[in-house]
């Protein structure tokens, strides 16, 4: 499992990078002649991702899937290399004996070794990171954007659930308990920007995986090309291999970057690479104003495509780079912002209609929910949330003064470090820099703060400032040639990044220690029934699990099925009640039920009746048991495969700060039949019911007791289900 594994992400990262590569070479000709071999190497690399995202996505518009268009893809890459093909001997050779591209080899393997680790430990299908919403959506979008036309639509989801998020759908009934009323909307993630999906999806193709499994290797490689590029950038402000190289790895190997890939936010990760690609292009006089223009098209049409919030700041990069970085002429300079911004309007021709209405949406949804994404970093305004995003969180308050001490001490070198940057070194980082933090200004004056798009900005920014904390070391010592100091100065830039490089140790071992909720996502009757899932095709399945994120897993799972699904979300994402799937059918059109622990097939069943909790304030799967959380109404749901009658059992336990409250209960049956009963903290045998073949429902509920002592008092959550369960049942002959 853990071979395969690591040979399908190799694999995964090999083809996708000679992809890029191989494309890249359509931009040799537009490359000086006195270009380095690490620069030609550069920009080949990401002039190809560019295309390798741009042509692909264009094509997905016009109704292409992206299991067609990764073949073109790649038949391009292989053209270009066929054209070569006599120089790739000399090539080799080359790359072989250059100093430089031997270090950067060695990054890349580091960069895949550290980050690949937990994936291929775990399995590249059941990687979960963190177990967020946002992972599922990017696998939703790229098994969408690799299968389904772009044109598909609400009326054409039929009984793939699984498409809800990519498609959207339209609430005409305004049932759903989240909405404020009739018209509300799900807007497809297919209308956001899919450029980093698209990755996804091309893996997934080339390596014969699904986008689940692509996933992993996509997060890598764009942590491997923040490597690269912090490498190159660094080499070009003067700091030797060795530093450069420390410099890189810490960059890679940021808490707050590991943080940001095991949170699923794989649209951020797919553009830190980015902003020190601008200050390289910015850097390379060499390049003419046409390469220039074209490269840097290339790059901001990219930053749409992937990540459209931050286009402001490349766009504004781009301005004040040409202006005050280029020793053009200023007739060229304006040829050249005008000639970039036609380009990249060709380039995302099809996404622009969808940019303006995605822009407003974030930006509102940024601006007026301040508290709704507080957590998304640590406190920006404080040391030890500073300390937090370079050495990662730490629970032993020994350590914290020290690694609080250690982030003042690089907050003065960084400073040292820029006032040490040659005068157009400094207009290139301002260039760069000024934009985002003029932003970051403007929302931290806002009232209240803006405090998301605040951290969204500096955690983007971070890997390309970090690295000038080597700057100062690599000049205070630069003129002394004397061995111990080139030491010590080694050994200082190596604790930097270990340093770093523990802080995200720490989260993957969170996450292998399968913390959080990945207790639910990695227990093993899960992944047994997503396995199981998997290999059933052409059957009527329906999903009996009404949690958003494990329902949304269930039914990617069984894609290739008819399903059928009558929760209320999948994954983030509302579920219109009028949608063919939420309407099930009678249990003798059912082929297999899956819920998160078994799969039932009805044609030969292992059980009599399949229970769910549904509609509670959250799961609690501390000490490796499940307990419902209980505040508002929630429902006891069955399927009976028969009709039966037997004993309800079921323990509820007061939550802590409600202790001090008695507490009734309250079971409601469909008639409207009441049992109630004081929460007493043990096993009850509650009352004996009867069920009806197929579904049927019991509304919990629980209430502080009349008359006794703080009846007034409101608690979020009062009670735990600590677990329920039916025995002794008495199947009905005739059901």
């Amino acid at each position: 499992m853990v071979l395969l594994s690591a040979f399908t992400l190799l694999w995964e990262l090999f083809i996708l990078f000679a992809c890029c590569s191989g494309v890249g070479l359509t931009f040799r000709s537009l490359l000086p002649a006195e270009f380095s071999l690490l620069h030609k190497a550069l920009f080949s690399l990401l002039g190809g991702l560019f295309l390798v995202v741009l042509v692909p996505q264009n094509l997905v518009y016009l109704g292409v899937p992206v299991r067609i268009s990764a073949w073109l893809v790649l038949g391009a890459a292989l053209v270009q290399v066929w054209f070569c093909r006599r120089k790739l001997i000399a090539w080799k050779r080359t790359l072989g004996s250059n100093t430089e591209i031997r270090a950067l080899a060695v990054i890349i393997l580091l960069t895949i070794t550290f980050h690949g680790v937990v994936p291929i430990r775990q399995g590249l299908e059941w990687y979960y990171g963190k177990g967020h919403f946002d992972q599922i959506n990017y696998v939703l979008l790229a098994e969408f954007l690799k299968e389904e036309p772009y044109s598909t639509n609400e009326q054409e989801i039929g009984l793939r659930p699984w498409l809800v998020a990519p498609v959207g759908a339209h609430n005409a009934t305004g049932q759903l308990q989240m909405s404020s009323g009739p018209g509300l909307e799900t807007i497809g993630l297919k209308n956001e920007r899919i450029g980093q999906s698209i990755v996804t999806a091309e893996i997934s193709v080339w390596s014969g995986t699904n986008g689940k499994g692509g996933y992993a290797a996509t997060v890598i490689f764009f942590l491997t090309l923040l490597g690269i590029s912090v490498y190159v950038f660094l080499r070009e402000t003067g700091l030797d291999r060795f530093m450069a190289a420390a410099g890189a790895l810490l960059a890679a190997f940021l808490p707050v970057v590991t943080q940001l890939s095991l949170d699923g936010f794989l649209s951020q990760i797919s553009i830190l690479f980015l902003f020190p690609f601008f200050a390289s292009l910015l850097r390379r006089q060499e390049l003419s104003a046409r390469s220039f223009a074209l490269f840097f098209s290339l790059t901001l049409a990219y930053l749409l495509a992937v990540y459209s919030e931050l286009a402001p700041i490349g766009f504004c990069t781009l301005f004040l780079g040409v202006l005050f970085v280029r020793n053009d002429k200023m007739r060229t300079k304006r040829l050249i912002l005008m000639s970039a911004i036609l380009l990249i309007v060709l380039m995302n021709p099809y996404y622009l209609r969808n940019l303006i209405v995605f822009l407003g949406f974030q930006y509102t949804l940024a601006a007026n929910a301040a508290s709704l994404w507080d957590n998304v970093a640590p406190n920006l305004l404080t040391l030890h949330g500073w300390s937090e995003l370079i050495f990662g969180g730490i629970a032993s308050a020994r350590y914290v003064l020290f690694l609080d001490c250690c982030t003042l001490l690089l907050g003065l070198l960084f400073l040292t470090g820029a006032i040490f940057l040659s005068r157009r070194d400094k207009l290139i980082f301002g260039a760069i820099l000024l934009p985002a933090i003029l932003i970051i200004l403007y929302l931290a004056t806002r009232t209240p703060p803006s405090y998301y798009p605040i951290a969204k900005i500096t955690l983007t920014i971070l890997p390309l400032v970090i690295g000038l904390v080597f700057v100062p070391i690599s000049r205070i010592a630069g003129n002394n040639e004397d061995q111990p100091i080139g030491v010590l100065k080694k050994l200082l830039c190596a604790t930097i990044a270990a340093g770093a490089a523990a802080g995200s140790v720490r989260y993957y071992s969170e996450v292998l220690d399968n913390q959080g909720m990945l207790r639910i996502f990695r227990d093993p009757r899960f992944l047994n029934v997503c396995r199981e899932l998997e290999a059933i095709k052409n059957e009527r399945v329906l999903v009996f699990e009404t949690h958003p994120l494990l329902a949304a897993w269930l039914c990617y799972h069984g894609r290739h099925n008819d399903v059928y699904f009558d929760g209320r979300l999948i994954g983030d994402s509302p579920v219109p009640p009028s949608l063919p799937f939420s309407k099930v059918p009678d249990l003798s059109n059912v082929d297999v039920v899956a819920s998160r622990d078994r799969i039932v097939d009805l044609r030969a069943p292992s059980v009599s009746c399949l229970i769910s909790v549904d509609d509670t304030q959250g799961e609690d799967h501390t000490a490796g048991h499940v307990r419902y959380l209980l505040g508002p109404p929630a429902r006891l749901r069955f399927l009976a495969l028969r009709s039966m009658s037997a004993n309800l059992k079921m323990r509820l336990t007061p939550r802590p700060e409600a202790a001090a409250v008695p507490i009734d209960f309250f079971l409601t049956d469909v008639d409207g039949h009441v049992f109630q009963e004081e929460v007493q903290g043990k096993n009850l045998e509650i009352l004996r019911i009867n069920l009806p073949k197929g579904l049927s429902y019991l509304e919990l509920s629980v209430k502080a007791k009349e008359g006794g002592p703080r009846t007034g008092t409101s608690f979020p959550i009062l009670a735990e289900l600590d677990d329920f369960e039916i025995t002794d049942t008495d199947l009905d002959p005739g059901g």
